[in-house]
């Protein structure tokens, strides 16, 4: 069993986010009580998979919480214990990790730090909303390996209005001068209701056209996958050995429980959604009341889902473990569909494995979408 913990907090608001988040932090002391007192009333849903294996601080921005936060969580965790050899993951901004901070944060069992970097240009950070610079980037990094963290990962944004391919390689170059073990890539997405989709709507910038966007992955995958890197999801690469743990659980079926305004659990069958507004969430657990809904999933949800993660990893699907956990129909019935793919060349079948080939990543949305189940 996995632990996702959703923090809430950020200094500003990123001009592409519509996690749930919110600047004002004065409700930050009640919303850690909060946090545990909803790990003791969801203690019977997870008691009997403890100790939690790995855990995963997102937001939001993590990074924001206190000394005296990061300390009463974590007593509030010693309860109900985690694997000693497991992942505890802890995001931040890079402009929060001074040498203070970091000195506070390796106090406690976080392994492995993920960072908000976006991009190695000043221009585009500024233009992202980011509260950051380049330089900034560089000095948390090597604060952090001073202080004895390496499993360090950074969070990458390609996709840009007007990036072309070369602004886009000196980022690439960037980054992996690093040498750091593990990096994401995410296109930027026009999420509603956010400044850059307002911005769009208004016709202040223009989306990359389609041929831009998989050149700029194209480039990306290539310039990793020579540096050694593993193309081990659609949006993740690790040096092998360095995948992310929780995050890797995520794609293939593990169980986990979220807390915190806005987060999710998954229990096999059903799912759990937390409510994505902190007074009503501190409300509800003041009540002794969970602040979630609870979805379950139909025999066809849970294909469906099995599709869509397995296929966004490099070990893609078995058909054998299809077969068996859908019925071997199941596994027949989607060879058969996905027969087109493997024909054109964008799913490949080795042995019992289908996968998606470098030029089915390209459309790996539509792909995966014709493979779901009515």
């Amino acid at each position: 069993m996995n632990l996702y913990i959703h923090v809430p907090f950020c200094v500003k608001k990123c001009a592409y986010c519509d996690f749930y988040s919110l600047t004002d932090q004065r409700m930050a002391d009640a919303y850690v009580d909060a946090l545990c007192h909803e790990l003791i009333l969801r203690h019977e849903q997870f008691a009997s998979y403890l100790p939690f294996q790995n855990i995963y601080f997102g937001g939001g921005t993590p990074s924001q919480l206190k000394v005296t936060h990061l300390k009463k969580i974590f007593n509030c965790l010693e309860r109900f214990g985690y694997d000693a050899n497991g992942e505890i993951t802890f995001e931040a901004n890079p402009d929060d990790l001074h040498e203070n901070y970091v000195r506070i944060l390796n106090d406690f069992p976080i392994n492995r730090i993920s960072m908000g970097v976006q991009s190695f240009d000043d221009s585009d950070l500024s233009f992202l909303g980011r509260r950051h610079n380049v330089k900034r980037v560089y000095d948390a990094i090597s604060t952090l390996y001073r202080y004895g963290f390496h499993e360090i990962s950074i969070d990458l944004i390609y996709g840009l209005p007007g990036q072309t391919l070369s602004k886009w390689n000196l980022n690439i170059d960037q980054a992996l001068a690093l040498h750091l073990p593990h990096i994401s890539a995410y296109h930027l997405i026009y999420e509603p209701h956010t400044v850059l989709t307002r911005q769009l709507e208004q016709g202040r910038i223009e989306e990359v056209n389609e041929e831009t966007s998989v050149g700029l992955f194209r480039l990306l995958i290539r310039k990793l996958q020579s540096a050694g890197y593993r193309h081990y999801e659609i949006s993740n690469f690790a040096i092998p050995g360095h995948e992310a743990k929780l995050n890797s659980g995520y794609w293939f079926g593990a169980l986990y429980t979220g807390i915190g305004p806005s987060a999710h659990s998954y229990m096999g069958e059903g799912r759990s959604f937390n409510v994505a507004d902190l007074h009503d969430y501190i409300k509800s657990l003041s009540q002794d009341k969970l602040p979630s809904k609870t979805e379950f999933l139909s025999i066809t949800d849970q294909y469906n889902e099995y599709v869509m993660t397995r296929l966004r990893t490099d070990i893609g699907i078995d058909l054998d473990e299809l077969g068996k956990n859908f019925g071997k129909k199941k596994a027949e019935s989607f060879l058969y569909s996905a027969k087109r793919y493997t024909e054109s060349g964008l799913l490949s079948v080795e042995g019992s494995k289908v996968r998606l080939t470098q030029d089915g990543i390209f459309v790996s949305d539509g792909i995966i979408a014709d493979l779901f189940a009515d």
